[in-house]
């Protein structure tokens, strides 16, 4: 379930639900309805790569690698945002010394394209890792006796927080975070998703439900043999 929270909040959804909002207010040059028809056709495409890269990769190698990719794709539209709010400069103005025309140009540019790659590099690492991935993982550690009602929850939990983030979102932006602290914190949040994979997250492709399950009893273990061990500076007083 803390995988699942980590994809809901880490605004999948939003980049899919609000994708034209999103190039309209960070002010990209270009057209946001050919962006999105370009975002639709990135995540078609993903679904086919994610069919060949699951088959040659660890489950674990994808998650981790997907979410923190995710996290570099929310930090950069922050920063597009960010620079967008702190710029006096806008693509309509247009100004007689040399300098502000210079600081327009490199804005526009990097304005410009910026944007549209990152949210189609978080769509395409989303869609072949944590956005699809997380489901199969998911299945693949919960034990079979409990597996059907841990995923009716799970798939709940999930529906229900996805609505809470894309309904918050536009709260978010209005709030004193304004877009850019909110993709900010977007990236924040998949950072810290990807550390608890990295951690947390045992590797499961071609291991047997036994070899999983014998993971969590062998930790399962370690953590009572220490707590009825006890602290080592307690076995010296």
């Amino acid at each position: 379930m803390s995988m699942m929270f980590f994809l809901q909040m880490s605004g999948f959804n939003v980049m899919v639900f609000y994708c034209v909002t999103i190039f309209e207010q960070v002010g990209s040059t270009i057209d946001p309805n050919v962006a999105s028809i370009i975002v639709g056709v990135v995540l078609l495409v993903s679904c086919f790569v994610a069919l060949g890269v699951v088959s040659q990769l660890g489950r674990k190698v994808i998650l981790v690698l997907s979410i923190f990719g995710m996290s570099i794709c929310h930090m950069s539209l922050g920063t597009c945002f960010y620079l967008k709010e702190t710029s006096s400069l806008t693509p309509l103005e247009i100004s007689s010394n040399s300098s502000d025309v210079t600081q327009t140009t490199v804005y526009d540019n990097v304005v410009g394209w910026l944007p549209l790659v990152s949210v189609i590099g978080f769509l395409f690492l989303g869609n072949i890792g944590y956005g699809t991935l997380i489901w199969v993982v998911t299945a693949e550690l919960l034990p079979p006796r409990v597996r059907a009602m841990a995923n009716s929850f799970i798939i709940c939990f999930a529906f229900i927080t996805g609505f809470i983030v894309a309904k918050t979102f536009v709260d978010l932006i209005e709030s004193p975070l304004r877009e850019s602290g909110t993709f900010w914190l977007y990236g924040g949040i998949c950072f810290i998703g990807g550390i608890f994979t990295l951690i947390f997250v045992p590797e499961t492709r071609n291991k047997s439900i036994e070899e999983i399950q014998e993971y969590f009893r062998t930790k399962k273990t370690l953590k009572a043999d220490l707590s009825e061990t006890g602290h080592p500076l307690e076995s010296v007083t």
